[in-house]
């Protein structure tokens, strides 16, 4: 009888994990992929034991030990002054592979990365930089990342990692902060894997309800629809979900919604967990994310394969939306903005009942086409 290969072992580091929300795609991102891999994987993931902004722990968790969250899949939540015992037990363990979620974090990538340098571990070392070499990302504390970026890169540290691109532009940007011959593969982020919502109530209300899903804070360019908002004669009630991650930039967006006419509600509803999110998505007409840079866009997403139809920029990877009658992806011009919001606005029930299935449709085919088990096991594991 012959033995059983042994199974791939695999580290991951990330700042915020579930039950944590709060950082949004990222956490998204790494949940979904690790729970995908720990079907035949055995997963270990390094986090803190606190979401993002926060500074008490999450509730129910035990810190600086390991949690089984899953079969084949253990957590270690570090506390703040856990540091140290966190890299004690990394170095006590062998992995096949290590994936750092973060460019520059110090506790989860930067530290635990150089360690595994410094002592020569066999490793496989992948980073997926999460959007931060996007031209929009990298314009917030500009000055430190480049110096961060030149070190990584001129000291010869970027020719140890395996890099994750999750989609074209995030292979250019790679390439073109880190060099031209650094080692890549281009693999989308793991989706959430939603049940069907079945036939969607068509709304039978006279104002546009719209949602947007996002962190409050100026790289989602949330300001950008609100000052649209204010050309809009149309009845337009909006939800907005999320942490509030910088209050100066709120407080910008609050001074906007003060001005704009009757006719436009803007609700804040604050930060949810995600199962929350999905079941109040299937309620709204339309999801609406002016962002200045997503490299995947789990919100948007979620809004498609719940049947919600999208209007968001051209800065993301979900690209020619008009042509599947999803939405539209735009730049950032108001009229193009306010035409598009007048277009939803005026649909009947049977144009808004083909732009639903043609979001879902669009959203579960994106998952059926591509063999994410596949393409994760091979950036890993692949000799």
């Amino acid at each position: 009888m012959e033995a059983e290969t042994p199974q791939k072992r695999l580290a991951i580091f990330i700042d915020w994990f579930e039950p944590g929300f709060k950082a949004g795609g990222p956490i998204r991102s790494s949940a979904n992929l690790a729970r995908l891999l720990a079907s035949k994987v055995q997963v270990s993931v390094f986090t803190s034991d606190t979401d993002h902004g926060d500074k008490a722990p999450l509730k129910g968790v035990q810190p600086d030990c390991w949690t089984i969250f899953a079969p084949n899949l253990s957590v270690w939540y570090a506390s703040i002054d856990g540091g140290p015992k966190m890299m004690e037990e990394f170095k006590s363990r062998s992995f096949d592979a290590v994936y750092f979620n973060s460019l520059f974090s110090v506790r989860f990538f930067i530290r635990p990365f150089l360690n595994a340098v410094w002592n020569n571990r066999s490793e496989r070392l992948v980073l997926a930089p999460r959007g931060m070499l996007r031209k929009g990302a990298l314009s917030f504390g500009k000055f430190k990342k480049k110096v961060f970026i030149s070190l990584l890169s001129n000291s010869g540290l970027a020719k140890k990692l395996y890099w994750q691109a999750t989609d074209l532009q995030e292979e250019s940007d790679i390439k073109k902060h880190i060099g031209p011959n650094t080692r890549i593969q281009v693999i989308g982020n793991v989706p959430s894997v939603v049940p069907s919502v079945g036939t969607r109530p068509i709304s039978k209300n006279e104002a546009l309800t719209c949602v947007i899903v996002s962190r409050i804070q100026s790289i989602k360019n949330l300001h950008f629809f609100f000052q649209v908002l204010r050309d809009i004669h149309h009845e337009v009630n909006v939800d907005l979900i999320g942490p509030l991650e910088d209050p100066d930039y709120w407080e910008t967006c609050q001074e906007i919604i003060q001005t704009l006419p009757e006719n436009i509600s803007v609700s804040y509803l604050g930060a949810m967990p995600h199962s929350e999110i999905l079941s109040r998505m299937v309620h709204y007409d339309l999801f609406v994310l002016p962002t200045l840079g997503e490299n995947f866009g789990h919100a948007i997403y979620d809004a498609m394969v719940s049947g919600v139809p999208v209007i968001i920029s051209d800065q993301t990877p979900w690209q020619n939306l008009q042509k599947h009658q999803v939405g539209q992806d735009l730049p950032f011009d108001p009229e193009l903005w306010k035409s598009a919001i007048n277009e939803f606005a005026l649909m009947d029930s049977n144009e808004q009942e083909v732009y639903q299935d043609s979001a879902r449709k669009y959203a579960v085919e994106y998952l059926e086409k591509r063999d994410f088990f596949g393409q994760y096991h091979e950036l890993f594991f692949q000799e």
